[in-house]
């Protein structure tokens, strides 16, 4: 998120359909450092764009 790089684990999300080598260049959602499921690019893009509202509305309001 934000160009921040983190190690995740994909143990969820890996399976017979979806090996490991499977996995790069997915879009995944995230909880404490696991793959909780796959998500595609659309919903990855939406997703983005809230927190990046969300992130803009904390900043405003702590300025104030």
């Amino acid at each position: 998120m934000g160009g921040v790089k983190r190690e995740v684990n994909i143990a969820c999300i890996v399976d017979e359909d979806h090996p490991a080598n499977t996995c790069v260049g997915d879009w995944v959602l995230v909880h404490v450092g696991f793959a909780m499921n796959r998500i595609d690019e659309d919903e990855a893009q939406e997703t983005l764009n809230l927190l990046t509202q969300l992130l803009e509305l904390e900043e405003e309001f702590n300025h104030n």
